[in-house]
């Protein structure tokens, strides 16, 4: 189980350069602002937080979990370590940046 995390814009998943993060992981990558991020972080970051706020509002938030855990992921996904969080912080934060309008989804 995880959080269910989108971008959108007027609806629609966002484009972002492609990507394999998160515990489902397409082949070859993924072209849409979406991933599932594990329960596993929640005593370090609760994604869930991000719900309903817009990229901009999003991107302090998730600058100062960059900057307290650092990017270097652990070489298992699933374990709740600093480097974890940050990891798929920086990957949401980049695509914050990208579209600040957007608004996050997060089931």
């Amino acid at each position: 189980m995880g959080w269910g995390i989108d971008l959108r814009k007027d609806g629609k998943i966002v484009q972002v350069p492609a990507h394999q993060s998160g515990s489902n992981i397409c082949i070859g990558g993924d072209d849409e602002a979406t991933c599932t991020v594990t329960y596993n972080y929640s005593p370090l970051f609760r994604f869930g937080m991000l719900a309903g706020k817009t990229g901009k509002e999003s991107i302090p938030i998730l600058e100062e979990v960059v900057e307290k855990y650092g990017t270097t992921p652990d070489d298992n996904y699933w374990d709740c370590t600093e480097g974890n969080v940050g990891h798929m912080a920086s990957i949401l934060l980049g695509w914050a940046r990208l579209h600040p309008d957007a608004v996050w989804d997060v089931d």
